[in-house]
């Protein structure tokens, strides 16, 4: 929801201007990640570009800290959404070290890894049932060559 007195273009022109001034500004892409803005495809960039560059010497560690929290939220999510649980969780968990009282960021990061193990359980009964499958074909296939083989050795002896 946008507040009072912000614009509803995709991009304010003083965020346009101020990005293009400053492509590495940590607090622009923050606001422009936080924002879905333009896009929420473009949003993500801005995040996953956010999180590459260094704390801006006039900003507090607390504030750069909230910050990288939020922005590995941010790309979390849209791993999660895309069901790439490996990476959302890797993101949740960045998130969660770098602020440890975020609780929804620890609720995202339980959520993801649930999915990853429901991920792995359905790959251990896929793996259990083609197992199954084997060794049913294997006995059928042991029982046939067993028939087959006592009969051509009662064959043999009764011709021998």
């Amino acid at each position: 929801m946008l507040r009072e007195g912000v614009s509803k273009s995709p991009t304010t022109p003083a965020i346009r201007a101020a990005l293009a001034a400053d492509p590495n500004n940590v607090s622009v892409l923050y606001f422009l990640a936080g924002n879905n803005m333009p896009s929420p495809d473009k949003a993500i960039e801005h995040a996953q570009k956010a999180l590459t560059l260094p704390k801006p010497a006039t900003m507090q560690d607390a504030q750069f800290q909230t910050m990288q929290a939020r922005l590995h939220g941010i790309v979390g999510a849209s791993y999660f959404s895309q069901q790439k649980y490996r990476e959302a969780q890797e993101h949740y968990a960045a998130a969660v070290k770098a602020d440890p009282k975020d609780h929804t960021a620890q609720f995202r990061l339980g959520f993801a890894a649930m999915n990853l193990m429901g991920d792995a359980a359905k790959s251990a009964q896929a793996a259990n049932n083609d197992l199954i499958r084997a060794m049913t074909s294997l006995s059928a296939s042991t029982s046939l060559y067993h028939s087959l083989n006592c009969c051509a050795a009662s064959s043999h002896s009764t011709f021998g």
